[in-house]
């Protein structure tokens, strides 16, 4: 695992949060696992991301309702294209769940299972 990119990711959706999200917005970084993946979360409570634009979040332009710049690099230089690039590339999945006046939950998994076979000289 490329964990300077991984790092890149995460503070890509901290950074997110935090933008588009209002100033009295909660952040959460939450770190899980099921037994085949390490699982990250950032989770906010703030306006949330409207359905339209949910479907079009991870390509590169401009949102469908003109709401927010998908690929905005005004934060820490990636945005959540590359993101998803990045999770493709560590064989991971990346998704999110949000409602509008709700708030939002990018996550993305990472198979435990490849790294700790190819990383420690396992199996």
């Amino acid at each position: 695992m490329d964990a300077t990119l991984i790092e890149q990711v995460l503070l890509n959706l901290l950074d997110n949060a935090a933008k588009h999200s209002g100033n009295s917005t909660k952040i959460v970084l939450k770190l899980s696992s099921d037994p085949e993946n390490a699982i990250f979360q950032v989770i906010d409570n703030g306006k949330g991301i409207s359905e339209e634009d949910l479907e079009y979040i991870f390509e590169y332009g401009e949102s469908r309702s003109k709401d927010i710049p998908l690929d905005s690099n005004r934060g820490f230089g990636i945005g959540l294209p590359t993101c998803r690039t990045i999770i493709h590339a560590h064989s991971g999945e990346i998704w999110i769940d949000s409602e509008p006046g709700k708030g939002s939950s990018f996550s993305f998994s990472l198979p435990l299972e490849e790294y700790l076979t190819n990383d420690f000289g396992g199996e």
